[in-house]
Order: structure tokens, then sequence, then C-alpha cells
């Protein structure tokens, strides 16, 4: 596909910007390698940040000398070629120290008159396309093919329009930053409405005006279910209205299929919501072992393990058969008496959550067990004070959620203005061109020449060449220098 680039641009292969550097990790046999280690050593664990300045590990300078691993000048363009990560994003960091690399990464050090942050914006731009055309086929770990993405093109604007793009990418993208702090302080407001409202909910402050023998608002009653009294939850369920799934020796990985009767886990409970897209399932023949941890529609699903708040949910109607598994917790409570809507609302609030987090044992995975839960106290009122309650919640937690739902939706569209940033960036139409800035081309012919008088210089051979196509008929021809960088000349024809 012919590529139009503004006048003085070139389309410019990634093997001619500059020196490529591998990597390697020093034998973890040798602690002395790490223990006293003063360079920075980075691993794709680290590439999660925009700029390298610190890493989880670092190495020795004896390391270095007995490994594959040399040290990265500072500036240059770090890129992961081998990661799981690499299924969804290419991870594109600079390095504003001297670091080395393990296996799995590749750098980039730009020669004098490429900008580095202009090439990893430009990597930002092209990373779907990169991880694309540049995939290795037949691995078991998601790789980028090293020579394919030295051979990946970019384009390449005169220096002095590198960096006002540069400029102009990174003013932009500050606005972006603050646009998407501001927004990210959202969620954990809405998340701290959610649980005042539980709260307010547990202490009967939502009712506390309601007169429930008209359902007419008493607005100067006292607020007499503020002090709603409390019972455990064993009292307010039938006999049998609470179990938990079977446990490992009864249900293991093995006996799950790909249909059949539905298993819900831990991954299906939500904040007071069910999670549907996770399915896991057993056999029929399996589940009439099991039978007796069926759940059901209107049941309320709960958590055993014990995180930052409790996690419970009620069941919705299923297509299929569905047991619990042994760390859901299943409580049926007759509808006539107990709301399972109100049940689940009540075991979700904060004073609730305090109970449980004084229950709870284990010292890897804290938990509680069934006998725990039922000893938890939640306020006693009647089935019409309890609807009540679960109508107002309702109505706003269906406020939240909206408000949930304007931020992601404003988030996304600062993440495709951040996407769009970089594609006017490198089509020429983020900053204006100045005819006066020395073009492209002139800048590669004259790379070339001090490269091949550095290698005349050094005694050094040629070998064979790979060409590129640049614009407007410009050729690129890539002559291997080094095992770590390679020579470029430009003619036109």
């Amino acid at each position: 596909m012919t590529v139009e680039l503004p006048a003085g641009w070139s389309q410019v292969p990634l093997g001619a910007l500059g020196n490529w550097y591998g990597g390697g990790t020093p034998s973890k046999a040798v602690p002395a390698y790490w223990s006293r280690g003063t360079i920075p050593w980075v691993s794709p664990k680290d590439m999660k940040v925009p700029r390298i300045r610190v890493t989880e590990d670092y190495i020795t300078l004896e390391a270095v000398q007995e490994s594959s691993t040399k040290i990265v000048p500072l500036g240059a363009i770090l890129i992961v070629t081998r990661s799981g990560i690499l299924e969804h994003s290419l991870p594109i960091a600079l390095a504003d120290v001297e670091v080395a690399l393990n296996q799995d990464l590749k750098a980039l050090s730009p020669t004098i008159g490429v900008d580095s942050e202009y090439v990893s914006y430009a990597l930002q731009a092209e990373s779907q396309r990169i991880l694309t055309e540049c995939r290795k086929a037949g691995t078991t770990v998601a790789s980028i093919n090293y020579e394919a993405l030295r051979e990946y093109c970019i384009p390449l604007a005169p220096l002095n329009e590198q960096r006002r793009i540069v400029a102009k990418i990174e003013a932009l993208m500050e606005r972006s930053r603050r646009a998407k702090a501001a927004l990210d302080a959202i969620p954990p407001l809405l998340e701290q409405l959610r649980q005042s409202v539980l709260a307010a909910a547990f202490r009967g402050d939502l009712t506390a005006d309601w007169n429930e023998s008209s359902s007419i608002p008493m607005e100067n009653s006292d607020s007499y279910l503020s002090c709603m009294p409390l019972i455990r939850v064993e009292n307010i369920l039938p006999k049998g209205g609470i179990f938990d799934g079977p446990f490992g020796s009864n249900l293991k990985t093995s006996d799950y299929t790909n249909c059949g009767v539905r298993v819900i886990r831990l991954e299906n409970i939500g904040q007071l919501c069910f999670l549907a897209d996770k399915q896991t399932f057993i056999s029929q023949e399996k589940y009439q072992t099991l039978s007796r941890h069926q759940v059901k529609e209107k049941d309320v699903i709960f958590s055993s393990f014990v995180s930052d708040d409790v996690r419970a949910c009620v069941l919705p109607k299923l297509d299929t058969l569905a047991i619990a598994k042994a760390d859901c917790f299943c409580l049926r409570p007759d509808p006539r008496l107990l709301s399972p809507q109100y049940l689940c609302y009540m075991l979700s609030a904060p004073q609730c959550y305090r109970q449980v987090v004084r229950l709870a044992h284990g010292a890897t995975r804290v938990r509680v067990n069934t006998t725990e839960v039922k000893s938890l106290l939640i306020p006693n009122c009647s089935i019409a004070v309890q609807n009540e309650i679960v109508r107002q919640i309702d109505l706003i937690l269906s406020s939240i959620r909206k408000l949930h739902n304007r931020y992601e939706g404003l988030r996304s569209q600062i993440l495709r203005l951040d996407s769009s940033i970089l594609d006017k960036a490198f089509q020429g139409e983020l900053v204006p061109q100045d005819p006066d800035d020395e073009p492209a081309s002139v800048l590669l012919e004259r790379i070339q020449e001090e490269r091949r008088k550095a290698e005349a210089a050094g005694g050094k051979k040629s070998g064979g060449k790979r060409r590129g196509r640049g614009q407007s008929g410009e050729q690129l021809s890539l002559v291997p220098e080094t095992a770590d960088g390679l020579q470029i000349s430009a003619t036109e024809q």
C-alpha cells in the first residue's frame, strides 16, 4: 500500500534508524550478579510505564560482561518482543538511564538526527499494525519477529519537525493525562456513595420517614427505623436455607465439560451483580452425584473468601441447571418473609463486612464458613419495609450505574483522542511543515556517509544489501554493519 507523506518525509525501516540491542539473563546460580547490582535490568514486568528509570531487578557490571545482556544507552527505545501481553498490546518505553535487557526485549538506540521520543511515539501509533504484521508464527508465547520488526517502516520527518511533533504530542497528551486523572477520581467516589447507601439502609435511614401502614412519607416522624433490631441470619432462613458447594474431592477440574450443568464459581460473583461471562459446566451424570448442591433463581450467592468488601449477588434465571462450587455459599430465604435482594444488600453493607472481617480465619486465603455466615446480624423488619428499602436502594444504585457508564464513555473518548493525536502526528497533520527544514532524505544520506567513513576507518566489510521503499521512488538500501546496527544509503532513482 502506497503511503502519502508530506514533503520532506521518508518511509524508513526501523533497522536503519540506529543500533539495535538484544538481551539476556545472567545466571541466577551466581547470587553476586544480582545482590549488589547497580545496573537496571529491564524485563517485561517493568514495561508498564512510558519511561524506565528504576526496575525490579539490578545486576552488576560483571553480570553484563559474563552474559548475553548488554548495556543499552540512555534514550534508547525499549520494545517487548516476547510476552503474553503481545496478544493485545505492544509495550514501548524510553530508557531514562543506561539499562540492561532480558531476552524478551529489544532496544533501538537512534542515530544522531533521529529523535528518540519521535520514534517512540511513532511505534505507539503503529503498535497494532506491528503486532499484526511482525507476529512470529508457531510460538507458544506471543512473540515479535525481530527481522520483520527491523524491516518495518515508519514515516520519518525532518529533524526540526520531529521535535515540533514531539512537543505538540506531549502538550496534548499532558492535557489528556489531566483529564484522565480527573475522571479516574470518579469510580472511588461512586463506590464510596454505594457503600454509604448500603450503610444507611442497614441503619434504617432510608425508611426513617416512611409509614409502613399507609406507604405515605411522614415528614415529621421520629427515625423509628434507625434503631431496627438485629437478627441472626440463621434465625430468618428456613431449615436448609444455607449450604455450600462440593469440596475438592467431589468436584475436580477434570470433571468440567464444555456444556451441561452450570457450576457457579467465585468468578461469577460481582459486587451486587452476577457475572455471567465465565461459564463452567459438568455433565448430567456428575450432577446426579452433586444434586444436593443445586442453586436456583433468586438464591443469594455469597463468597466464602474475604476481600476488600463482601461479594454477594442474587442468582438470576439461568438457561440450565446449576450447582455452587465449594467457595460459594447459597442462602435461600423464604420470599414471603425475607426478600432475597434485601438479604443481599444487607450482607453487602459495611456493617456486615466488619462482622465478616472479625469472624474470618485463614493464613493465606482468609475466609468464613457457613456457621460464621449464619451468625451474621442484619436488620429485622417486615417484608413491606424490606421491599421499600430495596426499592430505594435500586433507584440510587441505578443512578450510580448511569454515572459509571458515563465515566467509562468519557474515558473511552479520551483514549480514542490519544490514538487520534498519534495518527495525525505521523500523517503530518499535527504541526505545520516548514519548507526550510532539511528533508529526511538528506539526513539519511548524511547518516549513510558518516557510517561509511566510520566503516572504512574501522576496516569493516559490508555484507549484502536489503532494500526498503521510500517516498516518491526514493530507495533505501540497508547494509548490515555490525551484529547490532545497520548502515543506510538513500539514492534517487
